[in-house]
């Protein structure tokens, strides 16, 4: 049985028909690289978002940057605002006052959602071009 042949009910294997049989494949390259596209692009976002568009944001605000050591090689940054710059800018102090370490968990998190959305469609595509195969015979 050559690698291509899968046993399954009905199997087309037992005919010595090779499962691949009808189904039009993605080229090779197609679907390795859109998966690490959904699971990279989240991933710059958060990178762009904490070096360039947070602190930026803060600055403009007027925000007072604060560090964390967390460990010796990288540290944690978040900003605090006055009240009145609170009250006036509620949601984007709100963003700002999360920690670099917050966004990037949250970014890998849509990271994780999109692979595994990526991968159940996948599989779902693949399932329903089986069974549209096996019932045209």
């Amino acid at each position: 049985m050559t690698p291509f042949m899968r046993l399954h009910r009905r199997s087309s294997a037992i005919r010595g028909e090779s499962y691949t049989r009808g189904v039009s494949r993605q080229s090779s390259l197609s679907r390795p690289i859109s998966f690490v596209l959904c699971v990279v692009i989240p991933l710059g976002i958060a990178v762009l978002l904490n070096a360039a568009v947070r602190p930026a944001l803060a600055e403009r605000l007027g925000g007072t940057m604060r560090q964390s050591m967390t460990t010796t090689k990288s540290s944690d940054l978040w900003w605090e605002f006055e009240p009145t710059t609170r009250e006036a800018h509620p949601m984007l102090t709100g963003f700002l006052q999360l920690s670099d370490g917050a966004v990037a968990m949250a970014m890998l998190g849509v990271a994780a959602l999109a692979a595994i959305v990526y991968l159940a469609r996948d599989r779902h595509r693949a399932r329903s071009r089986e069974r549209r195969l096996f019932a045209e015979g």
